[in-house]
């Protein structure tokens, strides 16, 4: 009796380990790895700067300097194998490149990687009075503190805080939050395919207004217009005596026209 029971105890431990074989393998979170590198880069006045980020958000701000450029780049990477996770953060660098009047700043990322994703936050600081286009940004991105002209296009979602120039903002979704006193005769543009767009301007602005949302509404508060004409998706109106030029556009979303203290 004990040889058949130490045999069909042999037998079964063979048949469990042969289960335990042909189970699938336990699933694991990825893992990620992340760090974050920073430069100075010397920039002559009267150039222009264009900021890309097809991998993350872009912060842009006033550096508090007036003669370069300062910035920050936030790196991540996830995926199966830590090593190669890290080994990848490696790859991950801000490209500085002069065009004419203009130098361009972008992250380039590893293409083709399977297993594994990529991000890169940027973080950029401008002399006050540097021209500044953004484009082609993945995530948000968050303007500050500038006083020369910005143009941004193909972006989603943007917060635009004291900015002291005119604007020409083209948002594809995400909505537009932008705070702006604009110049005598100067413009602010801004155009969303989707999102509401919150315009904060200082009561005394003096400029022609036309907006317009195809589905949604359109509000305004703490503004005087000399003149105004209010339908439910279209407003267009007079402040001061109109020496600059506002135009908000929205296909699906609100628009909400804010007056400010100077």
């Amino acid at each position: 009796m004990k040889d058949y029971i130490a045999c069909f105890a042999i037998v079964f431990a063979t048949f469990v380990s042969g289960c335990t074989r042909d189970l699938p393998n336990e699933v694991t979170e990825p893992v990620s790895a992340n760090d974050r590198i920073a430069g100075v880069a010397p920039l002559d006045s009267g150039l222009h700067v264009n900021i890309r980020n097809s991998a993350g958000s872009v912060v842009l701000k006033w550096a508090g300097v007036e003669d370069s450029v300062r910035w920050t780049l936030s790196r991540q990477t996830s995926g199966k194998n830590r090593g190669d996770a890290v080994a990848l953060l490696n790859l991950i660098q801000l490209i500085r490149q002069p065009i004419g009047d203009t130098v361009r700043y972008f992250p380039q990322t590893p293409a083709g990687v399977v297993g594994y994703t990529v991000s890169a936050d940027l973080a950029i600081g401008v002399p006050f009075l540097t021209p500044c286009i953004v484009e082609g940004v993945q995530g948000t991105t968050t303007v500050s503190d500038l006083g020369a002209d910005l143009t941004m296009r193909n972006v989603h979602g943007v917060l635009v805080k004291r900015l002291n120039a005119s604007c020409n903002i083209a948002s594809l979704d995400g909505g537009v939050d932008c705070e702006v006193a604009i110049p005598q005769g100067g413009s602010c543009t801004i155009t969303a395919v989707r999102g509401t767009i919150i315009l904060k301007i200082p009561t005394n602005t003096s400029a022609d207004i036309t907006a317009r949302t195809t589905n949604g509404t359109i509000s305004s508060s703490y503004l005087t217009f000399t003149t105004i004409n209010q339908q439910p998706s279209v407003l267009t109106g007079r402040l001061g005596t109109g020496n600059g030029q506002i135009i908000v556009e929205t296909g699906e979303g609100s628009i909400i026209l804010q007056g400010v203290l100077p």
